[in-house]
């Protein structure tokens, strides 16, 4: 059922027509977004800058943090806004490898929907990365299809199928800054997926320098510090680098003879600046107190309207076998423990739920995982269900399901079916450093202690 649904959405996506297009492709002018009121100036000396360079990676499709706490960073709708502030003309917007959000249906769903806001966002390429490798074929010809659509490029050197064909456009043309440039990306040679394969990075683009002729070369890495310097040392026809797979920003661009190597990380939560010929970059955290850009949010929703239609994998749920316990809710527990079940009402945890459906996120798989009980277990949470009493972080959700120590309670016997007991990792699993950045489970448990 699960590969039948995963072919049903790919199918869809792929109706738009695939991208076979394997040379070089300019990018057709966009218009340009309003910067929105209240953000704050470009980084010293990319006003008076002729090229703007501006980059992301690993941005994992998210057009928001998920907003579980305040101070979080990243997101398309606000560096939306803070590339806004260059124009066009000037303006040199890349999305490095990583951008997308895993094979699921839903998550090929909000990649598509990301590689449309990609496209009003004014990125001018999308690399392929070990990530998006992993798609296998049928997803990223899928993806690139969407993305020709919104007239944006999806762009590798390297990434070939296991027929020999370049299923990605391998250059996209730009003129910026005054610039002639050409585009294009590798994935690392051990990135693996269905029915392609990835040639060695120095190799491909070492084909295509003759290509690119008379413009700047920009390859976009997904490759480590150490392997960034040695591409660039075994290609010395490409001007501009940008990377990747790294732990740290750039300060300063790397000087490989002619080329210049430059880098972030963070996982989306940053922009990357470089005013081409610069000694330094610049970067920005993507706050979540600045402003955001109001057509991207609106994608965003579109995408969250389209979950609440869709038939997901997800929502298919297998039975729950013979003997196995299954969830009852946690009104069944508060009969025995009433004292921890008046601390759960009074918790975050019993208003999981509301908070997605206050921001219209109630459909999201993503974040239904941590805000309910039993998403994707047998006789748990189903998208769109009401009734079980499940529409919350419920006793179950940390001690598992519970009906056959109701039972056995119910018989005067408890402790012949006990329940989980809860440790900091199982806490962790929702509480994470990306979704939970401030978690300290001394402190927070207390806010949630309970006797048994």
């Amino acid at each position: 059922m699960r590969a039948l649904l995963l072919a049903g959405v790919i199918g869809l996506v792929v109706t738009v027509g695939w991208l076979l297009a394997h040379a070089a492709a300019p990018v057709p002018p966009l218009a340009r977004l309003t910067p929105p009121p209240g953000l704050p100036p470009l980084p010293a000396g990319l006003d008076a800058a002729g090229l703007v360079v501006a980059w992301s990676g690993d941005a994992r499709a998210h057009f928001e943090p998920c907003g579980c706490t305040a101070g979080m960073y990243g997101g398309l709708s606000r560096r939306a806004a803070l590339l806004a502030r260059v124009a066009p003309g000037r303006l040199l917007a890349l999305e490095l490898g990583g951008w997308s959000a895993g094979g699921e249906d839903y998550q090929l769903l909000r990649s598509a929907a990301y590689l449309t806001g990609l496209a009003r966002a004014g990125i001018a390429a999308v690399a392929i990365g070990r990530a998006e490798v992993a798609l296998g074929e049928a997803a990223l010809r899928a993806h690139a299809a969407t993305a020709a659509a919104q007239g944006l490029a999806l762009v590798s050197a390297n990434v070939v199928t296991s027929a020999g064909a370049a299923p990605l456009q391998t250059l996209v043309l730009v003129h910026a800054g005054g610039r002639d440039l050409a585009i294009t990306s590798v994935a690392p040679v051990d990135a693996a997926g269905a029915g392609l394969s990835v040639r060695d990075p120095a190799e491909a683009v070492a084909a295509l320098v003759a290509r690119a002729a008379g413009r700047d070369l920009v390859v976009l890495a997904d490759l480590d510090e150490a392997a960034l310097a040695e591409f660039a040392r075994a290609v010395p026809g490409v001007a501009l680098v940008i990377g990747g797979a790294v732990s740290s920003p750039s300060p300063r661009p790397l000087r490989v003879g002619g080329t210049r190597v430059v880098h972030v990380a963070n996982h989306g939560k940053v922009v990357g600046w470089w005013a081409w010929g610069a000694e330094s970059c610049q970067f920005e955290l993507i706050a979540d107190t600045l402003p955001r850009q109001d057509e991207l949010v609106r994608i965003a929703g579109d995408y969250q309207s389209q979950l609440a239609g869709a038939v997901l994998a997800l929502d298919a749920q297998s039975a729950p076998a013979p003997g196995q316990a299954t969830y009852v809710s946690s009104a069944a527990c508060a009969g025995c423990h009433a004292q921890a079940a008046v601390t759960h009402a009074g918790s975050r945890h019993a208003s999981a739920f509301a908070t997605l459906v206050a921001k219209g996120q109630e459909h999201d798989p993503e974040c239904l995982r941590c805000h309910v009980t039993g998403l994707e277990r047998p006789g748990g949470f189903r998208r769109g269900q009401v009734g079980k009493g499940l529409q919350a972080v419920g006793c179950e959700a940390c001690h598992g399901p519970a009906s056959l120590h109701v039972a056995a309670a119910s018989a005067g016997a408890p402790e012949r079916a006990r329940l989980l007991p809860v440790t900091p990792a199982h806490c962790a699993t929702c509480h994470d450093a990306e979704n939970s950045p401030r978690f300290a489970y001394e402190e927070w448990w207390g806010r949630i202690a309970h006797q048994r």
